[in-house]
């Protein structure tokens, strides 16, 4: 009789630290949140543990309806910050293995814009370019420019044809424009003062070259652009 009770206890025992589900997922919250909080500098990991919670939704438990809430009570992180880097998680676990210990934080976010198929791409053709070593940031820029100049190519290709000698493609405008009226086009395709500014500034590198005449109606576009914001603020 004293076995079988010595034994009811022990099976009583074993059932009472059984934990639900609900209880699991939250020891294992803490356990994330306490290597957030001892984790600070080392922004992969700290993306990688905030990543886990957003896609598990982990922060639910703590009574959080969304998640943005919750980082910013939990760990005062603001949305730019976690998303940046959960952002970092996400390009370094692309990455061969071993560039991921070397690469820096600075080096993530012009590969964070870039869909996942072209990070590898583009980071492998930025090592070739720095002799297999880690790229700058300027090599790797470079070679995220050229990818989305070539992407842009084909969309631009593919909506308005090929370019023949007398027309071309403004990555600015995002539309193909003639040599021949290319002022007019400028205008009539730019609202403010500045687009028509940055429009005009993409051209130099492109060899497009204004004849005086052109120049002078650009001026006074501009002029007049400005004088029309300077009179909203009055």
């Amino acid at each position: 009789m004293m076995v079988k009770e010595e034994q009811n206890e022990s099976q009583n025992s074993a059932v009472a630290v059984i934990e639900t589900p609900e209880e699991q997922e939250l020891d294992e919250l803490v356990n994330l949140e306490d290597r957030i909080r001892t984790g600070v500098g080392h922004c992969f990991e700290i993306g990688m543990l905030l990543e886990r919670i957003r896609k598990e939704k982990l922060y639910l438990l703590r009574g959080y309806k969304s998640f943005q809430c919750y980082c910013e009570e939990m760990f005062h992180i603001d949305r730019s910050y976690g998303y940046r880097l959960i952002t970092c998680y996400r390009v370094r676990s692309l990455l061969p293995e071993d560039s991921r210990t070397l690469i820096p934080e600075r080096l993530i976010r012009p590969l964070a814009s870039l869909p996942p198929e072209a990070v590898v791409k583009i980071w492998n053709n930025a090592r070739e370019a720095a002799n297999g070593g880690i790229p700058n940031r300027r090599q790797l820029e470079k070679q995220v420019d050229e990818y989305r100049k070539r992407i842009l190519d084909d969309e631009l290709i593919e909506k308005f044809g090929p370019c023949d000698e007398e027309s071309f493609f403004s990555y600015v405008l995002k539309r193909k424009l003639d040599t021949r009226t290319t002022v007019s086009e400028l205008i009539e395709s730019t609202k403010s003062r500045q687009a028509l500014i940055t429009a005009v500034k993409e051209l130099k590198p492109l060899g497009i070259a204004f004849v005086p005449e052109e120049k002078e109606q650009l001026r006074i576009e501009i002029l007049r652009r400005q004088e029309q914001e300077l009179e909203k603020l009055w």
